[in-house]
């Protein structure tokens, strides 16, 4: 949302830059700048940059005094600030600090002395800035509406991947990839994970974790789902095993859902392969090469299912 955060950045450039000339600030235009700096994506790192970067504007104001005083008021003692607080500031996670930093030292730089009213000044230029930044970091678009579309959306492509394996371990049709794109449904789920992310960082009242979880559980299966086709392409199956394994595939597309906790499912499952661990071994190359791939198609939809019951596992609390 290019055009929100557009208006986000035009507001706090404006809000910042006016609120200084109102209290009839020396460089009004930075506090408007350092508004900008502080707009993030999300609320936890808003908070996280603001702080860090009002801690070092008063350390670096401190060193700016000790070195101008010292040194002199001159692009030396400048210099050395961007030497000593540069290393400084990565070393202690506040880097967001340096430009703020240099801001300030180019104004005392102005100044050409640093009394206990230039300290002020620099100081609530960066505060307007920290504070209208954080005012506007915090109004955020609500995505949880988006999130829940693409889990609507992203499970109806697993299930159209789910029933055309169904079909082709039949034989039945060949598989168009461009209806059931497995590369695509993977840069769905990819960007429903960052959209994820960013409602988790957007919130301390509620854990939205398991919205992050649920899309890394799809990612684990669609890739699963890839290595099946793959497989399922290299071995021509053509005996009657292949038909429990194609209902079998066909019902867990129609009961795929957030819903379905996989329990029942693998109960069928594990006798299904038990049913196949009783055939009788193969007599020829083709026979053995056809069980082969049907016993690792079973492996495979078996991880499949395991994959579900793990995280319903771990997010019994999160899932009531």
């Amino acid at each position: 949302m290019r055009w929100y955060r557009s208006i986000k950045i035009m507001i706090g450039f404006i809000g910042g830059t006016a609120l200084a000339y109102i209290f009839n600030l020396d460089f009004p235009i930075s506090a408007g700048i350092i508004t900008i700096l502080n707009l993030l994506d999300t609320k936890k790192a808003s908070v996280n940059v603001s702080l860090r970067r009002l801690i070092s504007a008063v350390f670096g104001l401190g060193l700016l005094y000790l070195l101008y005083e010292i040194i002199g008021y001159n692009l030396i003692s400048m210099f050395i600030f961007v030497m000593i607080f540069t290393p400084l500031a990565f070393k202690f996670k506040a880097k967001e600090g340096l430009i703020v930093n240099i801001v300030l030292g180019s104004h005392l730089l102005v100044y050409h002395e640093v009394t206990a009213l230039h300290f002020a000044n620099e100081l609530v230029i960066v505060i307007i800035g920290v504070v209208i930044g954080l005012v506007l970091s915090f109004h955020v678009p609500q995505k949880e509406k988006l999130i829940q579309d693409l889990i609507v959306d992203i499970d109806e492509d697993i299930r159209k991947n789910l029933y055309g394996i169904s079909l082709s371990i039949n034989n039945l049709c060949s598989i168009d990839e461009d209806d059931f794109s497995i590369e695509k449904l993977i840069e769905k789920i990819k960007k429903a994970k960052n959209l994820s992310i960013e409602q988790m960082s957007n919130y301390y009242s509620r854990d939205y974790s398991y919205y992050y979880e649920f899309f890394q559980l799809r990612l684990n299966q669609i890739y699963r789902i890839k290595y099946m086709k793959e497989r399922l392409n290299l071995v021509f199956v053509n005996q009657d095993q292949a038909r429990l394994l194609s209902h079998f595939t066909t019902k867990l597309s129609v009961v795929f859902n957030p819903d379905n906790d996989g329990t029942e499912l693998m109960n069928e499952l594990v006798g299904l392969r038990q049913s196949f661990d009783a055939l009788p071994l193969p007599t020829s190359r083709e026979d053995f090469n056809e069980q082969s791939a049907l016993l690792q198609f079973i492996y495979d939809l078996e991880e499949f299912i395991q994959m579900k019951i793990r995280y319903v596992e771990r997010n019994k609390i999160k899932l009531l």
